[in-house]
C-alpha cells in the first residue's frame, strides 16, 4: 500500500519492506531556493548512491539503496525495524515534510539572486544606526538587495538612521553604508566574517524559538551556535535566571543545527533527542520548524 505521497516522493510498505522511492531530480530543484538549501541525508551517503548509480548498496541504519531507471532511485528497509526501536533519522525518510525541510546555511558569496522585499513603516524587519548626525547619506544594503549600493537610502531621525522592510523569512546577511564607508550594525551581536575580513551583520527573520540550557553547576557563560550564525561561539549569549540559562532567535522554516557552548566545552541539547552526525563524525542538536 501507498503510505504517503508529496511532490513525486513516494513511500509504500511492499511485503515486509518499507520502500521509499523518489528522483534525484527532486534533490537538484531544492538549490534554487534562498538558503543554500540541500537535503540532509549525509548519514546515509545517499548523494554518493546516486552518483554511482549502483543497483544495490547498503547504507547506514539498515537502509539499502536501489537504482531504478533514469534518475529514479528507491530506499528500503525492513518493515520489523521499525517496531521496537525507533531511530530519529528514520522520520526524515518516513515523512516527506522532514524529508523537505532546508538545512540553514549562511551563504557568504555576494551571488546570490535578489530577495524580494518592501520598504514600508509595517515592515517586519526595523533596521536603525544609532548617531552619525552629521552624515549626509546612509544606505542599507545585504543580501536582500544583492548589495545595492544606492537602493535603500535609510532615513534620519532624532537619534539616527532607521528604516523599515518588510522581508520573507529567511537568514540575511547586511552592512550600513555612511558617506560612502562600509561598516556593520554594532548593536546587533550577531555578525559573520566576510571575505574582506570585516563583519557582515546577520539578520533572522522567522518564527521565535526559544533555547534553553539547564545546569546545577557553576557555570559563569552559556552560548549558543549552530548553522544559523556560521557557528560562531560568541555571538548568542543566553541569560542566566537561577540556573537555567536561556534566549530566543527568530528562525525560518527549515533543519538547524546547534549546540551550546558552555565554559570551552561544546554541547548538544539535553532537551532535545533529536540528532544527526556530520561527515567529520561530530554531532550536532537538530531543529525542525515547518
Amino acid at each position: 500500500m501507498t503510505y504517503g505521497q508529496t511532490g513525486g516522493v513516494t513511500l509504500t510498505i511492499k511485503g515486509d519492506m518499507v520502500v521509499f522511492q523518489c528522483s534525484s531530480d527532486k534533490l537538484d530543484s531544492l538549490y534554487a531556493e534562498k538558503f543554500s538549501l540541500v537535503h540532509d541525508f549525509d548519514s546515509l551517503k545517499l548523494s554518493q548512491a546516486i552518483q554511482s548509480k549502483s543497483s544495490f548498496e547498503k547504507l547506514a541504519n539498515q537502509w539499502t539503496f536501489h537504482y531504478i531507471q533514469g534518475n529514479v532511485f528507491e530506499l528500503r528497509k525492513p518493515l520489523d525495524d521499525f517496531e521496537e526501536e525507533y531511530d530519529p533519522f528514520d522520520k526524515y525518510l518516513l515523512f516527506t515534510e522532514y524529508w523537505q525541510s532546508p538545512r540553514s546555511q549562511l551563504d557568504t558569496t555576494t551571488t546570490q539572486p535578489k530577495i524580494p522585499f518592501q520598504i514600508t513603516e509595517e515592515g517586519n524587519a526595523r533596521f536603525f544606526l544609532k548617531g552619525n548626525q552629521r552624515a549626509e547619506k546612509v544606505i542599507l544594503a545585504g543580501t536582500f538587495n544583492h548589495w545595492n549600493e544606492e537602493e535603500i537610502s535609510m532615513i534620519q531621525v532624532d537619534n539616527g538612521w532607521q528604516i523599515d522592510l518588510e522581508l520573507a523569512p529567511g537568514i540575511y546577511e547586511y552592512k550600513f553604508i555612511i558617506d560612502g564607508k562600509w561598516t556593520h550594525d554594532v548593536l546587533n551581536s550577531l555578525k559573520l566574517r566576510n571575505e574582506h575580513q570585516t563583519w557582515n551583520s546577520i539578520l533572522l527573520i522567522g518564527e521565535k524559538i526559544k533555547f534553553s540550557f539547564t545546569s546545577d553547576e557553576n557555570i559563569r557563560k552559556v552560548f549558543l551556535a549552530g548553522s544559523f550564525n556560521n557557528w560562531d561561539d560568541q555571538s548568542i549569549p543566553l541569560e542566566k535566571n537561577g540556573n537555567t540559562w536561556t534566549t530566543t532567535l527568530e528562525l525560518p522554516p527549515g533543519k538547524h543545527y546547534y549546540k551550546f557552548i558552555v565554559g570551552r566545552e561544546w554541547v548538544l541539547d539535553p532537551e532535545n533527542d533529536l540528532m544527526e552526525v556530520d561527515n567529520e563524525g561530530i554531532s550536532n542538536s537538530v531543529l525542525i520548524i515547518n
